[in-house]
């Protein structure tokens, strides 16, 4: 079972168990991958694809969480980026 079949499966038998906490936010299985699906949905629609990289600058949140299933439901490269580093560190 790979990560994206991970989160499908589990949505499908437990949708209302809570995966994330953020804040006083909570997120359930169900919701998490409905936001998964839309978010690879429009990353689908800018053009990202299979092998592409992704960069993500993000501090621990569940955006960051989405971002990585999302990343993986499309074979895209997730790329963390520290969201600390100067903007020379980031200079390619």
């Amino acid at each position: 079972m790979n990560t994206t079949e991970f989160l499908t499966v589990t949505a499908l038998i437990v949708p209302d168990r809570v995966a994330l906490v953020f804040d006083d936010k909570r997120i359930t299985y169900g919701e998490l991958a409905d936001r998964v699906a839309r978010l690879a949905n429009a990353m689908s629609e800018l053009g990202i694809g299979s092998g592409d990289r992704v960069a993500v600058m993000q501090v621990n949140c569940n955006e960051y969480i989405e971002s990585y299933f999302a990343c993986a439901t499309l074979d895209a490269v997730f790329v963390p980026v520290n969201f600390r580093a100067r903007s020379e560190e980031l200079t390619f």
